[in-house]
């Protein structure tokens, strides 16, 4: 309608090929990228928790690359996902611990968890400790949901 306000939505908008990236820069809208895959190596295992050997506690690695010419700076989360056997449901997943990373072109920063979270004291520094009869699943994943490969772990029964 004339006299009308009207709002272009950069998520909806469609620029055709042949108008260029002047247009997107013109209205305002940065290049889409291709989604960048920086997680590799990811791997997971269990071993025991050291005052109470009977549990087993996650041991979590992954590599994070910067495969872009620019500097990085990314939130990272390691997820937990667990699958009861025994009570045949999903326990709700629960981040384990957050950080930030800044890395340079082409660098690369090795990730390892062992075991022992964020809540860990003097009394039980296990945490998250691994139940009996469970699969568990776990990854990165940034602020944007780019999220590495899912690896997992099965604790059966003693």
């Amino acid at each position: 309608m004339p006299g009308e306000e009207r709002r272009i939505s950069p998520a909806v908008l469609i620029i055709p090929v042949g108008l260029g990236l002047g247009l997107a820069a013109a209205l305002g809208i940065g290049a889409l990228a291709a989604p960048t895959r920086y997680f590799s190596n990811e791997s997971v295992y269990g071993k025991a928790c050291p005052i109470a050997t009977a549990y087993q506690v996650p041991v979590f690695d992954c590599r994070i690359s910067n495969v872009t010419d620019e500097t990085i700076t990314r939130r990272m989360t390691l997820w937990q996902h667990g699958f009861s056997y025994g009570y045949m449901e999903w326990r709700d997943p629960i981040a384990i611990e957050s950080f930030e990373v800044t890395l340079k072109p082409g660098a690369s920063y090795d990730y390892h968890y062992d075991g022992y979270g964020p809540h860990c004291d003097a009394e039980w520094c296990c945490n998250p400790q691994l139940d009996l009869y469970y699969a568990y699943y776990y990854w990165l994943e940034d602020e944007l949901g780019n999220k590495s490969s899912e690896v997992s772990i099965y604790i059966p029964p003693s």
